[in-house]
Formats: structure tokens, C-alpha cells, sequence
């Protein structure tokens, strides 16, 4: 039996939700707007942590990345952030102690993939 689809919420260029959702893989395809976050960990020597992408990523495989980064699920919040920080890293997230930044918005193209994104940046 195959996995169920990672269904995402659309959203317009603006980040005003549009009300429907679509698969990831299509979502990635025909160039739809969704949402992620973005987390970014200070370690207590002032350094920043970075992680190195899957090579199996359909986005920029084995790069470079924030410390945590991840896609919402169709319906999450900060839920979403907290789950991405468990799944990436295997750490708690307070949520209290996230440190909104702002909305960054991105556009990635690659071959097959239309790529934009409303990045959600914590600290």
C-alpha cells in the first residue's frame, strides 16, 4: 500500500490562503505557492548551525541549509515547526522561544520543479 500524498495548503503570492491543497510533488511541479519555516540555532559560542540536505532531496540536494527547515503540512501552524525540529534534528521545540523574523519569500527553479516558497524565519 503506498503512503499518502503530503497534502500542502496553496496560498496566493501575497500569503493570503487560497483554500485548497494539493500534493507536494505537484505543488513542486507547477510552481503553486506554500508555506515553510525556517529555524535558525545560535550554539552558545555564537556560531550558527547549519545542516546539509539529503542528496535524495528534490530541492537543492546536498547543499547547505538553515538548522531546521521544513515544509507545513496541509492545516499546521507552529505545529508544523515543532514537528520539523523533531524530525531534522531530533529536539524540542518551546515555541515561546522562537524568535519570529519575518516572512521570506523565494522562488527556486530547477529542472522539473517550480519551487516558491513564503518562508516563515525563526531564530
Amino acid at each position: 500500500m503506498a503512503d499518502a500524498p503530503e497534502l500542502f495548503d496553496l496560498y496566493d503570492a501575497e500569503g493570503r490562503p487560497l483554500g485548497r491543497t494539493k500534493p507536494r510533488e505537484d505543488v513542486h511541479r507547477d510552481g503553486d505557492w506554500h508555506r515553510s519555516a525556517n529555524i535558525w540555532i545560535f550554539t552558545g559560542d555564537r556560531s550558527l548551525l547549519f545542516q546539509r540536505r539529503a542528496a535524495d532531496k528534490d530541492t537543492w540536494p546536498g547543499r547547505l541549509d538553515a538548522s531546521i527547515g521544513g515544509h507545513y503540512r496541509a492545516g499546521e501552524g507552529l505545529t508544523g515547526v515543532v514537528r520539523e525540529a523533531d524530525e531534522e534534528l531530533g529536539i524540542a521545540i518551546v515555541v515561546d522561544e522562537l524568535i519570529p523574523l519575518g516572512v521570506r519569500t523565494i522562488v527556486s527553479m530547477e529542472p522539473g520543479i517550480v519551487d516558491r516558497e513564503l518562508q516563515d524565519i525563526y531564530i
